[in-house]
C-alpha cells in the first residue's frame, strides 16, 4: 500500500465539505488532533487567522497539540482508561458469554488553548448555570 499523502487528504476534505464553493466554516471540531492540525493548516493557507476567523478543536488530547501555532484546544480523552475499561468489558463478555453489554461513560475535559477563544460573557453564563 503506498504512503498516504496528507496534502491530498486535506484537499479531499476541502472539496467534500464545500470549503471553496461556500466559503469557510467558522471553525472545526476534528475527530483527531492530527486532523485538526490539518484543518488549521488549510485555513491558514486560505488566508484565515486562528482563532479570529477560524477556531480549531482537536479531540484526542495529544501532547503535540500544545506545540501547534497557535496552541490547539483539545478534548483530553483518557485513552489508557478507555483501553482498560474496554479490556474489562471484553473479559466480562467472554466470561459470561454475552454478545452485548451496556456501554460505559468515561468523562473527558476540554483543555482550552489559543486556537479557540471563549468570550468572557459566555464563560460567566456557563459558571452561573453550573452553580445553579
Amino acid at each position: 500500500m503506498p504512503p498516504v499523502n496528507v496534502d491530498d487528504l486535506v484537499q479531499q476534505a476541502c472539496d467534500e465539505t464545500g470549503f471553496d464553493d461556500f466559503g469557510p466554516p467558522r471553525g472545526v471540531y476534528a475527530s483527531g488532533d492530527f486532523l485538526a492540525l490539518g484543518a488549521a493548516r488549510l485555513a491558514r493557507e486560505r488566508g484565515l487567522r486562528i482563532p479570529e476567523d477560524f477556531v480549531v478543536v482537536g479531540s484526542t488530547g495529544l501532547h503535540v497539540a500544545a506545540y501547534a501555532t497557535p496552541p490547539m484546544t483539545v478534548m483530553q480523552v483518557p485513552m489508557e482508561q478507555m483501553g482498560r475499561e474496554a479490556a474489562r468489558m471484553l473479559m466480562q463478555m467472554s466470561r459470561e458469554g454475552d454478545r452485548r453489554i451496556a456501554g460505559r461513560f468515561i468523562p473527558t475535559s476540554l483543555l482550552i488553548r489559543e486556537s479557540f477563544v471563549i468570550e468572557e460573557n459566555v464563560i460567566q453564563h456557563i459558571r452561573a448555570e453550573i452553580s445553579n
